[in-house]
């Protein structure tokens, strides 16, 4: 995140670009398959990406694969994760009664985003947590009839 500018109608967070791609991208082009120290290090710097957002009283509300974007250096390992997509994120007021409208990506999001209870910025640590699952396993945490 480089700048934020916030209006009475919304906020706008100025980003550096990534021409990695996603963590999906990634994590297809390793074949889901990535090492151990390799999850710790994205596990680390996704933690920090969180509580820098979290430390700016921002909840993102959508965090998944396709919204971590990754810089790579020329051997192919990754150098930098940032949080994009801000779409759905809002400003934190301690806690937050879900809002009208639905959000967050099925899979992903915690489960009181979905069942009109209260909640906090904790909801992107449970997203923190899906993700994590998929980097180390190659499969998602929570699966469908079809998987």
């Amino acid at each position: 995140m480089l700048e934020v500018h916030e209006s009475l109608n919304d906020i706008k967070i100025v980003m550096e670009y990534k021409s990695g791609g996603s963590l999906r991208d990634f994590m297809n082009k390793h074949n889901n398959s990535l090492s151990t120290d390799l999850v710790r290090d994205l596990g680390l710097q996704l933690f920090q990406g969180v509580s820098k957002i979290h430390n700016s009283e921002i909840i993102h509300r959508d965090l998944k694969l396709e919204n971590i974007l990754i810089d790579t250096n020329p051997s192919g390992k990754s150098s930098k994760l940032v949080i994009a997509d801000f779409g759905f994120a809002i400003r934190n007021k301690k806690e937050v009664i879900k809002e009208q409208e639905r959000c967050g990506t099925p899979g992903y999001a915690a489960p009181e985003m979905f069942k009109s209870r209260v909640y906090s910025e904790k909801i992107d640590i449970f997203s923190v947590g899906v993700i994590l699952f998929k980097l180390a396993t190659g499969f998602s945490i929570i699966r469908g009839i079809d998987s």
